[in-house]
Formats: structure tokens, sequence, C-alpha cells
């Protein structure tokens, strides 16, 4: 992929809000189709998927605590603070990256520390495998994840260096962790040619064997005494670590090893682990997430693997997908669901989402994101979000729980509108960043999901075909990658959504008047003008969002709920359509002032809908 633009887009969220706050005073006197409108984003990218400090980038999230906690709340007998009982011979299987997060000792050069991490990390281990793989990323891993924060190039100004050698002395501290954020590849690629040394290989213990596997596409094998030796069957273009600790396993298998233990704390790798714990022949497969200096935390996944079918009824492809869905890498997060709630979701009813699998199936259309769109749904009407109120006060009064929408047939614009309207009614501070992504956004979103859940599925093969960029969620801009969000434009054009007429008399021939439309709150014409009595006589029912009318005056029910189920105390997470947008219809002038206007008109407007 190549390098994705450098510009940083910020959000403006205050003019998006007084946007929305607009079109929803509209709403009260004229017949829009929110439903529709809310079909747009209302900005250059969906603010529940992309970063708000960078809307190039995608939102990300709390990952390993989350996936973690809701493994050890379901299934508590596979999270161990040991390791199982031995019976045969076992293998280890490294994810590389971790070597790296030790420090270097003071005035180390590469290849001094290249015999610290062997002697010091990894030869005592050998007193419990006879085999250790040990697997880095490939220098193109870097590239994949350059949309998200910690990856992006921006976020660092260490050197990057196209050769690192065996003398060259590594900085220690915080600038050891700099200079291994940009040059992660580079310094792997320098500890495996110094291990495959003479003098490193002689370090071994007997009949131990220790296989490298890249960064490049190479793997190699070592053992004392003996010359290093290329793995065929290990070649690999893989580009992330997490696939191709999965193809080494399998590989261990094959060659006998039936009880591998991998060692990892990305949780892509524990679900990963999970969804593989199937394959034949294998017995026990766990994966060690113990961090450093501190106590074992083991995952037993063959456990979880059976527990999943036997107990729950979830279909681990369902879960691979769920977890690729509620954020990874290289995809967004859904800002105020956490992955723990997207999970739990599926949990509660497996059967509901076996159209999930549909992202499995390449190239994927509009009509196969429909249990996507349902899980979405339940996942925002639920009472799980974080700091969310578990029930709310309806119309007539009565407590009523977020989770009784679980039964509704709503579209994710439907619900879009709704929870704005709701928001609005509490005056809450923002609206746009409680939504959801519209259903155009959340396509585009699934196209990089089924890209990603494609590569997983094929782990086990040693090259695997990669499914073009740009056919799933990305898109060449003057030769650099970008993030694809939408492909519908900002915000509809709809006439309707035009206001604030400049005309002072009687509107006789004012613009609203000239156009058939009613004058609003936002005209300048006196308040007992003859085009807008007739619409602030009758007292507006926002539980009524009607639709264009094929006759006049004549709305239509889009919803069989209430909005009022909606409580808006949303938190926030740790952190092609031919229309154009409305604002062409509407003078800058009057949307600059709109931000001014919006708070006033609001409390004008909040009392009557109360």
């Amino acid at each position: 992929m190549n390098k994705r633009l450098k510009s940083k887009s910020k959000l403006d969220l205050k003019k998006i809000d007084a946007e929305i706050r607009r079109i929803l005073l509209l709403a009260q006197y004229r017949s829009i189709d929110l439903v529709s409108v809310f079909g747009h984003e209302f900005c250059s990218a969906p603010i529940s998927l992309c970063s708000l400090e960078d809307s190039s980038l995608l939102n990300q999230q709390s990952k390993s605590k989350d996936t973690f906690d809701f493994l050890k709340e379901k299934f508590p007998v596979a999270i161990l603070t040991h390791m199982p009982p031995r019976n045969q011979q076992q293998a280890l299987v490294i994810d590389g990256s971790s070597l790296l997060h030790f420090y270097p000792r003071a005035e180390s050069n590469v290849f001094q520390y290249s015999i610290y991490l062997l002697t010091e990390h990894i030869i005592p281990l050998f007193n419990d495998y006879s085999r250790i793989d040990i697997i880095f990323g490939s220098s193109k891993s870097q590239d994949v994840k350059t949309f998200i924060k910690r990856h992006d190039a921006k976020s660092s100004t260490q050197t990057k260096y196209d050769k690192i050698l065996r003398n060259y002395l590594l900085p220690t501290g915080k600038a050891y962790q700099n200079f291994v954020v940009s040059n992660r590849s580079r310094l792997a690629a320098a500890i495996v040619e110094c291990w495959k040394e003479k003098d490193a290989i002689q370090k071994l213990p007997p009949k131990a064997i220790l296989v490298m596997a890249g960064p490049n596409e190479t793997a190699m094998k070592l053992e004392k005494d003996e010359q290093p030796i290329d793995m065929l069957e290990l070649e690999s273009n893989h580009v992330e670590t997490d696939s191709r600790l999965i193809l080494h396993v399998d590989q261990l298998i094959q060659n006998g090893f039936f009880n591998i233990v991998v060692k990892s704390i990305d949780s892509d790798v524990i679900i990963l682990c999970i969804y593989y714990a199937y394959l034949p022949g294998l017995e026990k497969l766990v994966v060690d997430a113990t961090l450093p200096k501190k106590s074992l935390k083991i995952i037993d996944c063959t456990y979880i693997h059976n527990e999943l079918i036997d107990n729950f009824g979830v279909n681990p492809v369902l879960l691979l997908i769920v977890y690729a869905l509620s954020g990874c890498d290289t995809c967004s997060f859904t800002r105020n669901i956490s992955k723990r709630t997207f999970m739990q979701t599926l949990f509660e009813a497996p059967r509901d989402f076996t159209d999930l699998e549909n992202l499995t199936v390449l190239p994927i259309n509009r009509s196969d994101i429909s249990a996507v769109e349902k899980l979405y749904v339940r996942c925002f009407s639920s009472g799980r979000r974080r700091r969310q109120s578990t029930c709310i006060v309806s119309s007539s009064g009565t407590i009523s729980h977020l989770n009784q929408l679980n039964q509704k047939n709503v579209s994710i614009n439907e619900l879009r509108s709704l929870m704005a309207m709701a928001a609005f009614k509490k005056n809450a501070t923002s609206i746009a960043t409680s939504l959801p992504p519209t259903h155009d956004s959340l396509f585009y979103h699934c196209l990089r999901v089924s890209r990603q859940v494609a590569i997983w599925l094929q782990a086990t093969n040693g090259y695997i075909g990669y499914p073009s960029s740009e056919e799933s969620g990305f898109q060449i801009s003057d030769g650099r990658a970008q993030i694809q969000w939408k492909s519908k434009l900002a915000f509809p054009n709809d006439r309707q959504l035009s206001s604030r007429g400049k005309h002072k008399g009687k509107c006789t021939r004012c613009v609203c008047i000239l156009n058939q439309l009613p004058c609003t709150i936002f005209c300048q014409c006196p308040m007992d003008c003859s085009n807008r009595k007739t619409s602030e006589t009758a007292t507006p029912n926002v539980q009524t969002m009607p639709k264009p009318a094929t006759s006049a005056d004549r709305p239509m029910r889009v919803s069989t709920f209430s909005s009022t189920l909606f409580d808006y105390e949303y938190s926030d997470e740790e952190i092609s359509d031919e229309s154009s947008t409305s604002i062409d219809n509407v003078p800058v002038a009057d949307m600059n002032d709109v931000d001014d206007s919006v708070p006033e008109l609001y409390f004008y407007y909040a009392i009557r809908l109360n």
C-alpha cells in the first residue's frame, strides 16, 4: 500500500452539531425525511469510525483489555496462572516483536543486543520446549497500519534506516523506543543475521531447534554444530506476524508437535488461535499473554474453541468476524461501543447473526451487511455502552430498557435519526459524536473488515492472496493511499433544508413562498406570518418523522417505536449518490450564523417539544 496523504484533517464538531440542530428544527416545520437525511454523515468522514484528531485515520480504542476481560468472564476455566501439564514434547512460537520490548544494555551494539536476547530470553526456554519458532513481522507491516495513530508516519520524527549493521550502537530508554517504532523490521533483520553467525549458534543447547522467520519471506533453522538451513515449507509472503504465527503452528503439527504454546500479548493472535484450535492433530493450543515482570496469563484456546461450539452455539468464525468488525489495527473501532459489547451481543443471540459469514465471501455487496446492521443497532440500543444509563423514562412516564429496541426492525439510518432527535431534546452537548455510522459508511467499513477476515482465513497458506485494497475500502489519490469512508456526499440535496428567508415584510414573495415551503423559526418574518402559522399552531410530534409527502401535507411514520426510548448519555471510549450538499442551498453567510443562533433557537423550541 502506498504512503497515505500527510495532510492532517480535524473535524469541526461544533459546526457539524449546529447543522444537525438546524435540520432537526426545520423538521418541526416541514415534512423532511429525516431517515434519508441521516443517511449522510454531515462531514467528510464518519465521526463514529474516524479519529477525531485526524479524520484520515481510523478510530482506535481499547483492544487487548476488552478482549481479555470478556474471555475471562465467559470462560474463567480457560484463563490460567500456570502452564497446563505437559504429557509430551512441546513447541513454542514467539511473536518476535515482544523480544524488542527488552531494552539493550548501555553501550550495546546490535550484535551484543542479539546475543543478550538469545542467552537471557530465549535459551532458558529450551528447558521446557524442544523447538522454538520466532516470527518477526514484515517490513510492509507498518504500511498496513499506517492509518492508526501509533503507526502514523507523522507521529515519529525518528530517523529511518535502510539497513542496520551489526556494529550499530543502539540507544537506550525512550530513545530506544522511538528507534524501534521507526525501524522495527530493520532491527529485526539485523538481529536475525546476527543469530545466524557461528558464535551465536554455538550458544544453543544440544538437540535444541531454533527457527527464525521474517521479516523477509524466508525462514531458517538453527541447531548447534550445524549450518543454518533454509526451511522452504515456511517461506511466506505474510505481512502481519499474527497470521504467520498460525502458519508455524500448522507446520509444527505436521512435524509431530501436538501441544503448542504461542507467546504474544496481541489480542489478534489470541482470537486467531481460538479460531484455529480446530487444526487436525492439535491436542492443546494455548497463548502465553504474560507481560514482562507480571504474573502468568495463560489462555487455553482449545478449551475456548470447544466451549464456543458446545455450550454457546457460536461458530468460531463469527467470533473472528465480530472481532474485526469491532476494531483492529486495520479496521476502525466504533466510537461509544466497546469490543466487549460487540462480542456480548453476538453471544446473546448467535443464530441472529449467522449471515455475518457473508463477509467471508469476496467481493461483498451492500445486501451482504444486513446482519452487520442488525448487530450495530443492537449494540447501540443496549444498556452496556460505557457510563450509559440502562433505562430511561418513556413518553408515558414508565421505565423502558434500551434493550427493548432489540426486537424492533430498525435500520441504522433510522437509528441515527432517532438518536439525534433524542439528543436534541435533551440539549446534549454533542449530537454528532454519539451517532452510529450511516449505512453507507458501514458498508465501506465492512469492505475493510472483509479484507482482513479473508487474510486471516488464509493463515495456514504460505502465500496469501491479498485482496485488492482499492476494492476493499481504500482508494488511491495522487498516488497515495487513503481510506474510502463513504460514497455519499456529506449533505443531502433537499430544498426543504434551505432556511432563513431575508424578507422582513409580508411573506408573499419571500424565498420560502417562492419555493412552496413554510417559513421557519430561522426566517426574519414576523411571528404571526401566515406562512408559518399553520406549522406552529400544531404541536409537533417528535415520534413521527414525516417522509416527503406524495400529496400535500401527508406525513408518514417511519418508525414503529418512539424516539423517546433513547437516553443520550453516551460516552467516549478510550480513547454512488448523485445528491449534493445542502450547503449549496444555504448562503455561506447564513451557515456561518448557525453556530450562534442555534443554541438560542434550541431553548426556544425545547420548551415546545417538552
